[in-house]
Protein backbone atom coordinates (compact mmCIF):
# COMPACT_ATOMS: atom_id res chain seq x y z
CA UNK A 1 0.00 0.00 0.00
CA UNK A 2 2.43 2.58 0.91
CA UNK A 3 4.51 1.04 -2.30
CA UNK A 4 1.51 2.63 -4.53
CA UNK A 5 1.60 5.90 -3.16
CA UNK A 6 4.95 6.45 -3.30
CA UNK A 7 4.81 5.30 -7.10
CA UNK A 8 1.66 7.49 -7.77
CA UNK A 9 3.64 10.61 -6.02
CA UNK A 10 6.48 9.87 -8.64
CA UNK A 11 4.27 9.79 -11.14
CA UNK A 12 2.36 12.80 -10.34
CA UNK A 13 5.80 14.54 -10.25
CA UNK A 14 7.13 12.75 -13.09
CA UNK A 15 4.32 14.50 -15.39
CA UNK A 16 4.55 17.88 -13.69
CA UNK A 17 7.93 18.19 -14.24
CA UNK A 18 7.13 17.05 -18.06
CA UNK A 19 4.64 19.56 -18.80
CA UNK A 20 7.14 21.99 -17.45
CA UNK A 21 9.94 21.03 -20.06
CA UNK A 22 7.05 20.84 -22.81
CA UNK A 23 5.93 24.24 -21.56
CA UNK A 24 9.39 25.89 -21.93
CA UNK A 25 10.43 23.81 -25.06
CA UNK A 26 7.15 25.57 -26.76
CA UNK A 27 8.14 28.73 -25.85
CA UNK A 28 12.14 28.31 -27.04
CA UNK A 29 10.76 26.33 -30.56
CA UNK A 30 8.05 29.90 -30.46
CA UNK A 31 10.88 32.40 -30.03
CA UNK A 32 13.15 30.50 -32.85
CA UNK A 33 10.23 30.61 -35.20
CA UNK A 34 9.56 34.73 -34.66
CA UNK A 35 13.79 35.11 -35.03
CA UNK A 36 14.09 33.16 -38.35
CA UNK A 37 10.62 34.67 -39.43
CA UNK A 38 12.58 38.12 -38.83
CA UNK A 39 16.10 37.23 -39.87
CA UNK A 40 14.03 36.22 -43.43
CA UNK A 41 12.04 39.59 -43.71
CA UNK A 42 15.50 41.59 -43.47
CA UNK A 43 17.71 39.33 -44.87
CA UNK A 44 17.31 40.73 -48.04
CA UNK A 45 18.42 43.79 -46.78
CA UNK A 46 22.03 42.95 -45.15
CA UNK A 47 24.95 43.59 -46.90
CA UNK A 48 26.52 40.43 -48.39
CA UNK A 49 29.30 38.46 -46.54
CA UNK A 50 31.75 39.06 -49.78
CA UNK A 51 32.99 42.71 -48.17
CA UNK A 52 32.90 41.01 -44.26
CA UNK A 53 35.52 37.96 -46.07
CA UNK A 54 37.47 39.77 -47.96
CA UNK A 55 37.93 42.82 -45.23
CA UNK A 56 39.44 39.98 -42.72
CA UNK A 57 41.23 38.17 -45.83
CA UNK A 58 42.74 41.67 -46.48
CA UNK A 59 42.87 43.78 -43.46
CA UNK A 60 45.09 46.41 -44.98
CA UNK A 61 44.05 48.30 -41.88
CA UNK A 62 47.15 50.17 -39.83
CA UNK A 63 45.67 49.85 -36.86
CA UNK A 64 47.73 52.36 -34.98
CA UNK A 65 47.05 54.81 -37.67
CA UNK A 66 42.80 53.85 -36.58
CA UNK A 67 43.11 53.54 -32.99
CA UNK A 68 44.34 57.18 -33.35
CA UNK A 69 41.47 58.16 -35.39
CA UNK A 70 39.06 56.89 -32.94
CA UNK A 71 41.13 58.81 -30.22
CA UNK A 72 40.81 62.21 -31.64
CA UNK A 73 36.96 61.22 -33.12
CA UNK A 74 36.76 60.82 -29.36
CA UNK A 75 38.07 64.18 -28.31
CA UNK A 76 35.66 65.72 -31.44
CA UNK A 77 32.31 64.50 -30.27
CA UNK A 78 33.24 65.90 -26.10
CA UNK A 79 34.22 69.11 -27.41
CA UNK A 80 30.80 69.43 -29.73
CA UNK A 81 29.08 68.11 -26.76
CA UNK A 82 30.29 69.89 -24.64
CA UNK A 83 29.20 72.88 -26.86
CA UNK A 84 26.23 71.91 -27.63
CA UNK A 85 25.57 71.86 -24.01
CA UNK A 86 26.71 75.22 -22.95
CA UNK A 87 24.68 76.71 -25.86
CA UNK A 88 21.60 74.65 -24.90
CA UNK A 89 22.76 75.74 -21.09
CA UNK A 90 22.77 79.57 -21.56
CA UNK A 91 19.58 79.52 -23.96
CA UNK A 92 17.91 78.61 -20.67
CA UNK A 93 19.18 81.08 -18.35
CA UNK A 94 18.31 83.65 -20.45
CA UNK A 95 14.73 82.73 -20.79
Amino acid sequence: MVIATVVKSINRTVNEIEKNILSQIKIIDTLNRYVNFEMGLIHSHLPTPQYHVEFFQLNNIDKVYFSKDLFYLNKIFIFFFRNIWVIYFWKHIMQ
